[in-house]
């Protein structure tokens, strides 16, 4: 072979440019692979916000079916290295399983559940945040409601007081 030869220079010019981008993409996936978690802060919490259940069959789960999307967006707005948040997208699989479980499962400091049930021709919403540690509850609270329920003022009233239990910045 003739040294001059220009497609075997474009080769190995191909080849150089090709092996460099392989190296630092392999560099790359091992520097996130090594670093892990540690971008994070030690002092994090995670939340954890379980889709609302209900015991009636009449459109009560379109009733909530942004609810605990609504409050998980809420947390989300949060700094990452003081919150994380997941969402009922990431929770809705464990659905019927004692929340302190999802909670373990999921690695998650506290847990926000919701269930709607019938007392006296009423209905209401009780709302709990859980820690998971150790299964106490930090703060609880039942809702009134009725056909003309504001559900965009429930869920402020919600977040606030979560919150303000957890201690976060607003």
């Amino acid at each position: 072979m003739d040294r001059s030869d220009p497609t075997l220079h474009v080769k190995r010019t191909f080849m150089v440019i090709g092996a460099g981008v392989l190296t630092v993409f392999i560099l790359s996936l091992l520097f996130m692979v090594s670093q892990g978690r540690k971008g994070l802060s030690d002092e994090r919490i995670v939340l954890a916000v379980l889709p609302f259940e209900t015991e009636s069959t009449q459109d009560s789960t379109d009733r909530y079916a942004g609810f605990a999307e609504g409050l998980a967006a809420y947390f989300g707005r949060s700094d990452p290295q003081i919150l994380g948040v997941l969402g009922p997208a990431s929770t809705s699989r464990y659905m019927g399983l004692d929340p302190v479980a999802i909670g373990n499962e999921l690695l998650a400091d506290f847990v926000v559940t919701g269930q709607e049930y019938s007392a006296e021709d009423n209905l209401i919403l009780a709302v709990e945040l859980i820690q998971v540690s150790d299964r106490s509850v930090l703060w609880s609270r039942e809702f009134q409601l009725t056909e003309e329920a504001d559900l965009r003022g429930l869920l402020v009233e919600v977040s606030t007081e979560v919150t303000s239990t957890l201690d976060l910045p607003r």
